[in-house]
């Protein structure tokens, strides 16, 4: 019998090699005829695709018989369906906007290793062991964690990843950019007048901007043209088709560009240049500048300020106006700025410096510096870190993820945070915070304290005007406290030194330690669960004390033990006369009442 007769057909090379035909006739067409092709559209069928192949495996997996897929184990790979399900579906949503799809993916990618888990232990006892963890499956999970882990780096890096530098070999510039082209620049200057002009707006593509403003009514223009090129002669040509537009529009604007549109074709040499403008321009008018691949430097203006910026820094310095900043991938700084400022960055940091006016400021995975700044500041930011100094008004900060430092704040703070140090000192109004698996400082701070966390660890000192924590699995503590308090948390202990006002201290299952170092102004209250309760009230303090440990013993240095040797689990006593009432409650543990050590 002929041996391929004996042999199950396979349609995989047949699939394989008709998708190759296809997709190579596909690009050859694009890139022999300038085809135009809607690549949102193929996005949107590759991740369909990607999503019915991925879910078609599982299904396979687990709709076969188990001894079928012991013998054909790639059939239908449960690790290949997820993660190509995952994959998929991921991409779906993101091109439906309704999740950035790197970031979810870099962020979540484990929950495909956890669903593998379950899968191959749902295996085991649907097979009765008979399918086995083979090595392609422990290859497939080191690769799915490397993609996993490039996916995360990735969603928070800075992009380009790689600037590709220029070198000089033997007296010859060599710009990796270009491969091993020249770099010829020129310059060609242009004057406009700008009489009645009601904004200025100014378009550029690969190139850095610098605008300054001056007293006369004309727009000084100068353009240098930088392009890569094998040879002079060429270079001239391009830099010849290379020129400054100027549009005015009825409603009084002017725009001001290149016309790099007009120049070649996509991927063509002669769009192998970099346009740089500086202008100088009437200092009250108001502008706009939008910007690719470059720089934005704008000087000396006393009008409003708009940007719209990428893969470049921003850089503001003695603006009066309102600023209206957005940026992706590289810093923003402003410095003296007199007005209102709306500053938006992705993936790059944001500082502001010696200004007056509010702020409203927000980037992601990179860091947001606000220092001596007249005004309120709202700040958001996610995976970075936030900055505040010598700010006189309010700041709200929503920083989940990041390190938070506030200092010498005049008004008021509310913030949200997780993950990372949070440390406030020098605050005039208050704080409230709300926070989870971090460490909390506190130093420093007149008005009232709020704190909403979980699986926090608080330190405070030196509150001036009372406290108030409402937590579960975090640890409290707190020196040189005036006012009341309130603290509720649970497992983790509590201690409050170095206070006199009123206070109720609710734990579960952690140790509670107060601390008096002066007479007490109110009531006072700590209640606990399996867990000790330590009091200390300094010489000559009034109080009304009772407490009570049901299977636990009550120490005291003002009573001895009760007759006939047992230990005490109910005390009361008064000391002084018309002090206020303390009252220490837990179970199975002891109490400890003493006083404060000198």
């Amino acid at each position: 019998m002929n041996v391929m007769n004996q042999t199950k057909r396979s349609f995989t090379p047949l699939i394989i090699g008709a998708a190759l035909v296809l997709l190579g006739g596909l690009i050859l067409t694009i890139r022999l005829v300038d085809f135009q092709i809607g690549w949102e559209w193929l996005q949107f069928v590759l991740s369909i695709l990607l999503l019915v192949w991925g879910v078609s495996k599982l299904l396979r997996h687990y709709l076969l018989d188990p001894a079928v897929l012991a013998d054909r184990p790639g059939k239908a790979g449960l690790l290949g369906g997820l993660f190509w399900s995952a994959v998929g579906l991921v991409w779906l949503l993101d091109l439906l906007g309704a999740l950035p799809g790197l970031e979810f993916f870099g962020l979540y990618w484990p929950v495909v290793l956890i669903l593998f888990g379950l899968g191959k232990i749902a295996d085991y006892y649907r097979s009765q062991g008979l399918l086995q963890v083979r090595a392609g499956e422990i290859i497939g999970v080191l690769m799915l964690i490397l993609v996993g882990v490039l996916c995360g780096l990735v969603a928070r890096a800075q992009f380009p990843l790689i600037t590709l530098p220029s070198i000089d070999l033997g007296g010859r510039h060599v710009s990796l950019e270009g491969w091993f082209d020249e770099k010829y620049s020129w310059k060609e200057t242009e004057s406009v007048d700008a009489q009645g002009v009601q904004q200025i707006e100014i378009a550029n593509l690969y190139g850095d901007v610098i605008v300054q403003g001056h007293g006369s009514k004309t727009v000084e223009i100068e353009l240098t043209k930088a392009v890569l090129a094998s040879s002079k002669e060429e270079a001239e040509q391009v830099s010849d088709q290379v020129r400054v537009t100027v549009e005015r529009s009825e409603e009084g604007s002017l725009r001001i560009s290149t016309n790099r549109k007009e120049i070649g074709q996509s991927g063509s040499r002669k769009t192998l240049f970099k346009s740089h403008f500086r202008l100088s321009l009437p200092e009250q008018v108001p502008v706009r500048v939008t910007n690719q691949y470059g720089d934005v430097r704008v000087q000396r203006l006393n009008a409003d300020c708009t940007i719209r910026s990428s893969y470049g820094q921003v850089i503001v310095d003695g603006l009066v106006g309102e600023l209206d900043v957005e940026n992706q991938y590289r810093q923003v700084v402003v410095r003296h700025l007199e007005g209102p400022a709306r500053v938006s960055n992705d993936r790059g940091a944001v500082r502001i410096e010696d200004g007056v006016g509010d702020l409203e400021l927000e980037t992601a995975y990179d860091s947001v510096t606000v220092r001596r700044q007249q005004g309120s500041v709202q700040v958001k930011n996610r995976f970075g870190r936030v900055s505040l100094e010598s700010v006189t008004g309010n700041a709200a900060v929503e920083a989940p993820g990041s390190e938070v430092t506030v200092s010498e704040l005049d008004g008021r703070l509310a913030a949200s945070g997780s993950h990372r140090g949070i440390s406030i000192s020098h605050v005039n109004q208050g704080v409230e915070l709300e926070s989870s698996n971090n460490r909390i400082s506190f130093s420093q701070i007149r008005g009232p304290v709020v704190v909403r966390s979980a699986y926090a660890d608080i330190h405070a000192s030196e509150l001036e005007a009372g406290l108030q924590v409402e937590a579960k699995g975090t640890r409290v503590s707190v020196d040189d406290l005036e006012g009341g308090f309130e603290i509720s948390t649970s497992q983790r202990p509590v201690r409050v030194a170095r206070f006199g006002g009123a206070g109720r201290v609710q734990n579960e299952y952690g140790e509670i330690e107060l601390v008096a170092d002066r007479a007490l102004e109110g009531p006072l209250t700590a209640s606990t669960k399996n867990a000790a309760i330590r009091f200390f009230l300094p010489e000559g303090a009034a109080a009304k004390i009772s407490a009570q440990s049901p299977g636990g013993k009550i120490e005291s240095m003002f009573t001895r033990e009760a007759p006939g040797g047992q230990a005490l689990s109910v005390f009361e006593t008064e000391l002084g006369q018309d002090g206020p009432q303390v009252r220490l409650l837990t179970t199975y543990a002891p109490i400890v009442i003493a006083r404060t050590p000198e």
